[in-house]
Formats: C-alpha cells, structure tokens, sequence
C-alpha cells in the first residue's frame, strides 16, 4: 500500500473512533421522544450525548420518567414538554446548564419544577 494511501486510512480510522467514543453521539436535527421506552432507550441511540444542537421534544402519553436524559448538559435549540399526562417531576433533566428556549406546558400531573434547579443559562424566553 501506497504510504500516503495508508496515513489516509489510519486518519480516517482515528476520526471515524474519535467522533463515536469521545465526542459523544448526539441527534442530528430535532429530536421527538413520544414514549416512555423511547425516552429510556436515549443512552443507547445516543451515547455520550450531552450537548444537542437542535430541537427537543418530549411529548407522550406514558412519559413518567426522565432520568435517561440526565447527562444532557446543554440544548442549543428549544427544549418543549408537552402534553406529558402522567409525568410529575422534571428530575431527569437535573444535569441540564443552558437551553436557548424552554416550553413546559400541559402536564397535568407536573408538581413542581424540580430538576431544573442546574439551569444557568435561558437564552430567551420560558414559557
């Protein structure tokens, strides 16, 4: 094999480990959560997520639990909650630092605000 062929090869592999271990993999555009397995399952579509750029929905009917999104640090799109009937705490988003929007509405069985007591930084506006 060629040597420049090979530094090419090796670059491409060490970026291709790079960006799946370190770096953490995060949705590329909007992401919707409308159920409770969804919500659970986002460490596993999305391990080492901690910092999304795009749009978070969570809207579901069985949605009671939000600790699967604990290590998510900061959302640079919005952040809705939406139309969750059975969920009462906001604990799982407890690791949350900034979001530049935040929508929480019609959650009928939301007690308090709990778990957003991490938040440092709103960048507009709370609704």
């Amino acid at each position: 094999m060629h040597p420049f062929n090979f530094l090419k090869l090796v670059t491409a592999v060490l970026l291709l480990i790079l960006r799946t271990s370190g770096f953490g993999q995060c949705p590329v555009g909007q992401l919707t959560l409308t159920t409770q397995m969804e919500v659970d399952d986002f460490n596993i579509d999305y391990p080492g997520c901690t910092h999304m750029t795009h749009t978070l929905i969570i809207s579901g009917d069985d949605i009671d639990d939000l600790t699967p999104l604990s290590m998510l640090d900061t959302i640079d799109g919005d952040l809705f909650v939406l139309e969750n009937d059975v969920l009462i705490n906001l604990d799982g988003l407890s690791g949350l630092s900034f979001v530049s929007n935040l929508n929480i509405s019609n959650n009928p069985q939301l007690e308090a605000l709990t778990g957003l007591e991490g938040l440092e930084n709103i960048g507009f506006s709370i609704v």
